[in-house]
């Protein structure tokens, strides 16, 4: 597991991290498997909170699983993903989505929630979304 409090090693322990995903993504990929990486909100050490830092891990073999919810709550603008359409290595494999403030269901909080999925929508993802709340 990567530990964002250890910086003089985190150059090292991202690349054993993007060599450990390669590996588990070839093994699954075997099968018709798919490693999926989330941005996560809410843990400090771990090691993957925004596009940008899955990002390697999608170019050695992984999917996105875009959780809408730990991205609003971290403060990342996803929608850019819309623009670039199915064709970018970035595009979610798998979408799950929440409220935001508080995780609850659509229409509890602020999160543009509908506006977000019909942006993905009309770029064409074709996939599931699936409802993730408290």
């Amino acid at each position: 597991t990567l530990d964002r409090s250890s910086a003089a090693s985190d150059v090292y322990k991202r690349q054993r991290q993007v060599r450990a995903f390669a590996a588990v993504a070839k093994r699954l990929a075997r099968f018709g498997g798919v490693a999926l990486v989330e941005p996560l909100s809410g843990i400090e050490s771990y090691p993957v909170t925004s596009i940008k830092e899955a990002a390697p891990l999608v170019a050695v073999g992984g999917r996105l699983l875009l959780d809408a919810y730990h991205l609003a709550a971290n403060g990342e603008d996803w929608t850019w993903l819309a623009d670039r359409g199915p064709g970018n290595e970035m595009w979610p494999e798998h979408v799950q989505i929440a409220d935001f403030p508080g995780r609850g269901a659509p229409g509890s909080g602020q999160a543009p929630l509908e506006e977000w999925i019909n942006q993905l929508r009309t770029a064409g993802y074709e996939g599931e979304v699936v409802l993730e709340h408290l």
